[in-house]
């Protein structure tokens, strides 16, 4: 980690996953387990991993690394995930 580690306020935002497994590949593991990966990595491009856990049917931890461009970490996100539209968060089985 870097000496310039802040944490940001929490923020309520919507995300879509309607095209998620268009280009990621999506791995379930046993406990309601998940890891996401891009299916194709450029070079000079930043890039994702991302790891979650369904913790109730309509809620998944999510836990995701960000990479710069130049293989730099650049920031970590920690979210709560909640589903409206997709009950069990069925788009992650």
């Amino acid at each position: 980690m870097t000496s310039g580690l802040s944490i940001s306020p929490e923020a309520e935002i919507q995300l879509s996953f309607d095209n998620i497994k268009d280009h990621h590949q999506i791995i379930a593991f046993p406990s309601n387990m998940i890891a996401m990966f891009a299916n194709n990595v450029d070079m000079d491009q930043p890039i994702q991993l991302a790891v979650g856990q369904r913790t109730a049917d309509h809620q998944l931890q999510y836990l995701a690394a960000h990479y710069a461009a130049d293989g730099a970490f650049s920031r970590l996100v920690s979210a709560t995930l909640t589903s409206s539209s997709q009950p069990g968060l069925d788009v992650f089985t």
